[in-house]
C-alpha cells in the first residue's frame, strides 16, 4: 500500500494555516473518498485514516448541504469502524442516514453494510457485546421495517446467512417477535442445511418471548424434543441456546425444566468445542440445576463423576469472567458438601473428608476469582463453614457451632437449610449435644424425608440404651421405611437394625449398598447368637471363622474393618471363654473403643466398659487396673457430655440420662481394694451439671494456657451466654480446642489433691456416705488429711422405716418425722462415723459429701444419749470433692454486703433480722426487702428487693449476700427451684446462667429461707438453691434442708451466727456450729448487742433446742 503518511500530513497542515473558507469543501470530500479508494479498501495505516477524517470533516462541516453529504458521513463511519471509535461511526451512521434518508438507492446500499459491521464487532466478542447490538438495531430502526426489508434483499444464500444471524443477534436484545417472522420467511434462500437450524431458533425465540402458561408448556415441549437432532448437527452454539432458555424458565425452580437443563446442558458438554469457559458455563448450568432438585432425584444422576468433570472445567479456564468462575466453583463446593450430607454412606469416612477438602479448595478458588458479591460471599461462608464441620466431625470427632450455623443458613436465604441439618443431626447422634439435634427442626426443610430425620434427632438417646424390643426404636423403623430416597431409608432402618440387633426382611436389602455390606458380616453375627441358643457350638465357630475371614479381607484400619470386629466380637461373645477367645475380644473391644476416642463419641461410655468387663474376666497381668482406669474413663466421658451441652436445663438432662453402665466401677474397686481409685470414682458422679458450670468459668484461663488467645477473648466478650436461638455454638467449638490440648474431660480430683484442699480448709477428714445397694452394705470412704483412705461398713445405713418416712413426706409431715430420723442418723452412721474420727484430732472437723438421698439427712442433728452429734464435731458439707477443691482456691471476696428481708411482705421477722444484722455487723451494707406486712409494707430505701437487683449484686464483688425470704425447691426440676423476690422469682438456672465465663466474687451467701439446701430428686446432682451459689463462685453458703421458723427463732440463730463471726471471729462453719450449739444451750447467754425484739421471750412459743429451729441450716464451702 503507497505510504499517504507524509501526503496528508500535507493537507492537515495546510488545511490548517489556510484562512476559513479558502479550502472548498467539495475538493476535500473527493480527496478523502479517493485516498480511501486507492487505500486499499482500508486504511491500515492509522496516520492516513486521521487525514481521510481530517478532509472528510472539512467537507461535512463547509457543504453539510452538498449531495455527497451522506456518502462523506458513511465514508467518515467506515474510517472511524478502522479506527475503532464506535461511538464516533455511531454518530456519523446516523448523520449519514439523516442526510441521505430521501434516497433509498443509497440506504438499501449502505444501511446493511453499517448493521453488518456492528454485527460482526458485537459477534467477536466473547460474551457478545450488547451495546454494538444496540448499535446495530438502532441503525435498522423498527425491527418490523428491517425485517421486510431484508426479506427483500434477493435470493443470494450469503446475504440471507449474515441477515438471518444480524436478525438472530438482533433478537437476542430487541426481543421482537417480527424478527423471529424475518428469519422464517428467508428459510427459503438458505441451504437445506442451515433450514432446520434456523427452525429450531425461531421456535426457541418464541418460546423465550412466550408468555402464555400453555404456549410455554407446549412450545418448551417441541423445543425439547428437537434436542438430539439439534445436537447431532454439531453446533454446541445452538445446544448452549436452548439450555440458556430452560436455564432462564428454571428460575423458579421448576422441577422439569430443572431436569431439561441438566440434559441440555449434557448434550452441549457432548460436542467440541474450544471455549473454555463456555464449556464451564454448560457445567455450572447442570451442576446448579441438579442440586436445586430435590434430594431424592440425586440418585438418577452421577452426580460425584459429574462434579470431578466440572472441577477439571474449572481448573482449566483462565480468562473466564470472574462472577461464571466464582458461581460455578461455589455450586461445585455444594455439590460436594450434597454429596456428604444425602449419600449417607458412614462406612466411608475417608471419602466424607475428602469431600469436604475438596469443597474448601473451591470455596478459596470462588474468592480469588475476583468478584465481589455479598450474597455469594454468604453462601461461600456456609459452605467454608460446613467443609470445616465435616473434616473435624470425621477426623476429631468435633462438635457443630449450631448458632454460627443457624446464622449462615440464614444468611442464605436457608437454602443451606438441609445440609445444614445433616451435619446437626451427625454431630448430635456422634456426640450427644442436644442443641445440635434439637437444631435439626429449625434448620431442616419440610420434606417427608426431613420428617423422619426430626424424629431419629429428637430421639438420638435411645440409640446404644434403649433394647431391642424398644417400641419407641421400632416406631422409628416404621417411620423410616416410608422413606422415598433409597439410600437415606437404608441408612435410618439400618440405625435402627444396628441398635436392635435385628435382621433385614429377606429381599429388601441390596448387597451392594453399604447397608448390604453391614449386613453381610452381622447376619453372620446373628447366626452365631441363633446358634449358640440351639446350643450348636460348632455353628458359633464356623461363623467366629468367617468373621475372622472378613476382618482380614477388609483394609486396616478402616471405618468398614472396624465395623466388622464389632460383629465379630458379638459372635465371640458366643464362645466359652477361655484365653485365646478373650485376646480376640480384648482386640476388637480395643479398636472400637479407639475409633469412638478420636471422633468423641457418645458410644465410647459403652465401648470403655465392655472393654473392662472383658478385662476382668480375662485377668491378666495388668488387666484389673486396666479395668479401673476405663471405667474412669467412661465415667469422664458421662461428664463430658454435660460438658457439651450448651444450656444447663440441657445439662441437667443429659446427667439425668448418664449411663448407668458404670456404676459397677463402685464394686470393682471395693473388690480390688482400690480405695484410692474408688474416690476418683465416686467424685467423677457427683454434681455433674455444678461441676460443668464451674468448669465454664475457667474455660478462658485454659484456652490462654494451651495457645487459644481468640478463642479465649471469644470467650470473655460474649460471657459464656447462650445465644437467642438456645444454643452456644462456641461453648462447642472450646469443647474441641479443650480436648485437642488433652484438657476437656472433667476428671475427678486425686486422693492428694483432696488432701491438700483438707488441709488449706483447716479441716480433718472428707467422708462420702455411701447407701446400701444390692451389692453390699452402706459405707463410710473415710479420706484422712494424713492417712491412707478407709473404707467403713455402716450395716445399718439403710431404707429403715425412719429414713424412708422422711423421704417420702414433705411439709409438716417431714418435720414430725424429724425425731425419729435424728435417732436413726445416730444408729446409721453417727456412733460409727463418730469412732473413726476421733483419733484424728480433739473435737475434729469433718467435711461430709452424702450420697443419694442421704443428702437430705441433716447428720450434724444426728441424736445420740448425750445431746446431738454437732457438739462432737464440725460437720461441713459439699457436693463433691471437686468443688471443695474448687472453694479453697477461690480468693476471699472484697467489696460490699447486700442483706435483703421480707420482699414478699409477709415476713416482718426476716426484715427486723436483715436489718439487724446490717446495722450491728455490715453498716456500709445495701439493705433491699420492706418492713411490715401486705398493705402496711413499706419497701427499703435501696430497693424492695426484685431479682434484677439481687442478679446486678451478684455481678459485683461481694463479701455478703444476705437472703431472708421464702424460697421454693421443685423435686423434680431442680432448675426451677426459686428464690421467692419482689414482683418475681429468681431461678437457679438464672443463677447458674448468670456468670459463664468466670466466677463470681462472693464471699459469703446466707440463705435464710426455706429449703433452699434441698437437692432435686436426681440426689448425686445435689442441685440445690445452696450449691447454685457455690458454683457460682460463692466461698461459703449457708443454706436449709426444710422450710425453717419464719419468726423469731431462725432471726436469733442468724444474729447469733454474725456475732460469732464478726465479734469471736470464727470461721463461717465454726460460727454456725455455735450458734445451733447455743440454741441448744437452756443457760444461752444473749449476746450482747442483740436487738430487744429479738430477745428470747420468757414463755416462748417453740422450742429452741428443737432440730425444726437450729439444725435445718448447713454449712457448705470454706
Amino acid at each position: 500500500m503507497p505510504d499517504h503518511s507524509a501526503l496528508f500530513a500535507d493537507v492537515d497542515d495546510a488545511l490548517r494555516r489556510l484562512p476559513t473558507g479558502s479550502v472548498d469543501p467539495v475538493d476535500a470530500g473527493d480527496l478523502g473518498l479517493l485516498a480511501l479508494e486507492h487505500a486499499e479498501d482500508a486504511p491500515a495505516d492509522l496516520d492516513v485514516a486521521a487525514g481521510v477524517v481530517v478532509l472528510l470533516r472539512h467537507a461535512v462541516v463547509r457543504a453539510g448541504d452538498h449531495a455527497d453529504t451522506a456518502l462523506w458521513w458513511y465514508s467518515l463511519a467506515v474510517t472511524y469502524r478502522h479506527l475503532g471509535d464506535w461511538d464516533a461511526v455511531l454518530d456519523c451512521a446516523r448523520r449519514s442516514l439523516a442526510a441521505g434518508i430521501a434516497r433509498r438507492e443509497f440506504v438499501d446500499a449502505t444501511l446493511p453494510e453499517l448493521a453488518r459491521m456492528h454485527f460482526e464487532w458485537a459477534q467477536n466478542r466473547e460474551p457478545w457485546d450488547l451495546a454494538g447490538v444496540r448499535v446495530a438495531r438502532d441503525l435498522l430502526g423498527d425491527s418490523a421495517d428491517f425485517a421486510a426489508r431484508v426479506a427483500e434483499g434477493g435470493p443470494r444464500t450469503e446475504l440471507a446467512r449474515w441477515r438471518v444471524g444480524l436478525m438472530m443477534l438482533c433478537f437476542h436484545v430487541h426481543a421482537d417477535p417480527v424478527l423471529l417472522d424475518g428469519m422464517e420467511a428467508l428459510t427459503a434462500d438458505l441451504p437445506a442445511e442451515l433450514v432446520g437450524m434456523v427452525r429450531f431458533v425461531v421456535e426457541t425465540g418464541r418460546l423465550a418471548t412466550a408468555t402464555d402458561q400453555a404456549e410455554i408448556a407446549e412450545r418448551a415441549d417441541r423445543v425439547f424434543a428437537s434436542r438430539e437432532r439439534i445436537a447431532a448437527a454439531g453446533d454446541p452454539e445452538l445446544v448452549d441456546q436452548v439450555t440458556e432458555v430452560f436455564f432462564q424458565l428454571a428460575a423458579d425452580s421448576d422441577p422439569v425444566h430443572l431436569r431439561r437443563v441438566v440434559e441440555c446442558a449434557g448434550l452441549a458438554l457432548g460436542l467440541p468445542r474450544s471455549d473454555p469457559a463456555a464449556t464451564l458455563r454448560r457445567h455450572f448450568q447442570r451442576l446448579g440445576s441438579l442440586l436445586r432438585l430435590p434430594p431424592a432425584a440425586y440418585r438418577d444422576y452421577p452426580l460425584e463423576q459429574w462434579l470431578d468433570d466440572g472441577e477439571a472445567a474449572l481448573y482449566a479456564v483462565t480468562d473466564a469472567e470472574p462472577e461464571l468462575i466464582a458461581r460455578a466453583a461455589a455450586t461445585m463446593a455444594l455439590g460436594r458438601q450434597t454429596l456428604i450430607a444425602t449419600r449417607w454412606q458412614p462406612m466411608d469416612m475417608a471419602g466424607m473428608v475428602t469431600h469436604s477438602r475438596r469443597a474448601r479448595e473451591l470455596v478459596a478458588h470462588a474468592r480469588g476469582a475476583g468478584f465481589a458479591d455479598a450474597t455469594l460471599e454468604a453462601r461461600l461462608a456456609v459452605l467454608d463453614e460446613f467443609a470445616r464441620t465435616v473434616e473435624s466431625l470425621f477426623t476429631g470427632g468435633s462438635t457443630v457451632d449450631i448458632a454460627h450455623m443457624l446464622d449462615l443458613v440464614r444468611g442464605t436465604g436457608g437454602e443451606m437449610g438441609d445440609v445444614a441439618a445433616s451435619l446437626a443431626m451427625l454431630s448430635g447422634f456422634t456426640t450427644g449435644d442436644r442443641a445440635a439435634t434439637r437444631a435439626v427442626s429449625d434448620l431442616a426443610s419440610d420434606s417427608p424425608e426431613w420428617e423422619v430425620l426430626r424424629a431419629f434427632a429428637e430421639s438420638a438417646d435411645l440409640f446404644g440404651t434403649a433394647g431391642p424390643g424398644d417400641p419407641r426404636l421400632l416406631a422409628l423403623r416404621e417411620q423410616a421405611l416410608r422413606i422415598s430416597h433409597a439410600d437415606l431409608r437404608d441408612a435410618m432402618v439400618g440405625m435402627v437394625d444396628l441398635a436392635t440387633g435385628a435382621r433385614p426382611a429377606t429381599g429388601t436389602v441390596d448387597r451392594n449398598t453399604w447397608y448390604g455390606r453391614i449386613f453381610d458380616h452381622m447376619s453372620v453375627s446373628m447366626r452365631a447368637r441363633e446358634a449358640a441358643a440351639r446350643g450348636d457350638q460348632r455353628a458359633v465357630r464356623a461363623a467366629c471363622a468367617r468373621l475372622d475371614d472378613l476382618v482380614r479381607a477388609a483394609p486396616d484400619g478402616s471405618d468398614e474393618q472396624a465395623l466388622v470386629r464389632t460383629s465379630r466380637a458379638n459372635a465371640y461373645e458366643m464362645l466359652p471363654p477361655t484365653r485365646g477367645v478373650l485376646d480376640t475380644l480384648v482386640e476388637d473391644y480395643t479398636v472400637h473403643l479407639d475409633r469412638d476416642r478420636k471422633r468423641r463419641a457418645v458410644t465410647v461410655v459403652a465401648s470403655a466398659m465392655v472393654l473392662a468387663r472383658t478385662l476382668r474376666t480375662r485377668r491378666a497381668r495388668g488387666d484389673l487396673d486396666a479395668s479401673r482406669r476405663l471405667g474412669m474413663e467412661a465415667l469422664a466421658w458421662n461428664g463430658y457430655r454435660v460438658l457439651l451441652q450448651a444450656g444447663t436445663a440441657d445439662a441437667v438432662e443429659s446427667a439425668r440420662d448418664r449411663d448407668r453402665r458404670v456404676e459397677p466401677v463402685v464394686e470393682w474397686c471395693l473388690a480390688d481394694r482400690a480405695y484410692d481409685d474408688l474416690v476418683r470414682v465416686l467424685d467423677a458422679q457427683r454434681s455433674l451439671v455444678l461441676g460443668a458450670a464451674t468448669t465454664g468459668r475457667t474455660v478462658a484461663a485454659r484456652l490462654d494456657a494451651l495457645g487459644h488467645e481468640d478463642l479465649a477473648r471469644r470467650w470473655r466478650a460474649h460471657s459464656g451466654r447462650e445465644d437467642e436461638t438456645g444454643w452456644s455454638g462456641l461453648r462447642n467449638l472450646v469443647l474441641a480446642a479443650l480436648a485437642e490440648g488433652g484438657d476437656a474431660l472433667p476428671e475427678a480430683p486425686t486422693v492428694d489433691e483432696i488432701r491438700a484442699a483438707l488441709r488449706a480448709h483447716g479441716s480433718d477428714a472428707l467422708v462420702y456416705l455411701l447407701p446400701a445397694t444390692a451389692h453390699g452394705p452402706g459405707r463410710a470412704v473415710i479420706v484422712p488429711v494424713d492417712a491412707k483412705v478407709r473404707v467403713r461398713d455402716l450395716p445399718g445405713l439403710r431404707e429403715a422405716p425412719a429414713f424412708t418416712r422422711y423421704v417420702a413426706a414433705s411439709g409438716r409431715e417431714r418435720l414430725d418425722a424429724l425425731g425419729d430420723l435424728c435417732t436413726w442418723a445416730w444408729e446409721a452412721v453417727g456412733r460409727d462415723l463418730l469412732s473413726a474420727l476421733r483419733h484424728l484430732a480433739p473435737g475434729p472437723r469433718v467435711v461430709l459429701v452424702p450420697v443419694g438421698a442421704l443428702g437430705l439427712v441433716p447428720w450434724h442433728a444426728a441424736r445420740h444419749p448425750d445431746g446431738y452429734l454437732v457438739r462432737d464435731l464440725t460437720i461441713g458439707y459439699v457436693p463433691s470433692a471437686r468443688m471443695l477443691c474448687d472453694v479453697v482456691a477461690r480468693p476471699a471476696a472484697h467489696g460490699g454486703a447486700v442483706l435483703l428481708g421480707n420482699p414478699t411482705r409477709d415476713l416482718p421477722y426476716a426484715a427486723f433480722e436483715a436489718e439487724a444484722v446490717r446495722e450491728d455487723f455490715f453498716a456500709d451494707g445495701v439493705l433491699l426487702g420492706g418492713s411490715g406486712r401486705q398493705r402496711r409494707w413499706t419497701p427499703c430505701a435501696d430497693g424492695a428487693g426484685t431479682p434484677e437487683q439481687v442478679l446486678e449484686a451478684v455481678a459485683k464483688p461481694l463479701r455478703l449476700l444476705h437472703l431472708a425470704c421464702h424460697a421454693g425447691v421443685d423435686v423434680e426440676l431442680p432448675l426451677r427451684s426459686t428464690i421467692r423476690l419482689s414482683g418475681a422469682d429468681l431461678t437457679a438456672r438464672m443463677l447458674l446462667e448468670t456468670s459463664p465465663t468466670r466466677a463470681a466474687e462472693l464471699g459469703q451467701v446466707t440463705l435464710a429461707g426455706c429449703q433452699t439446701g434441698v437437692s432435686g430428686a436426681d440426689y448425686d446432682e445435689a442441685l440445690s438453691l445452696s450449691t447454685t451459689f457455690l458454683a457460682l463462685g460463692a466461698r461459703t453458703v449457708v443454706g436449709s434442708l426444710w422450710e425453717v421458723p419464719s419468726g423469731k427463732p431462725t432471726a436469733q440463730l442468724m444474729y447469733v451466727l454474725y456475732h460469732g463471726m464478726h465479734v469471736a471471729g470464727l470461721r463461717p462453719g465454726e460460727a454456725l456450729r455455735r450458734a445451733q450449739l447455743w440454741m441448744l444451750d437452756p443457760d444461752r447467754v444473749v449476746p450482747d448487742g442483740l436487738p430487744e425484739g429479738l430477745r428470747p421471750d420468757p414463755c416462748p412459743d417453740v422450742d429452741q433446742a428443737d432440730p425444726v429451729c437450729w439444725a435445718g441450716f448447713a454449712h457448705l464451702g470454706w
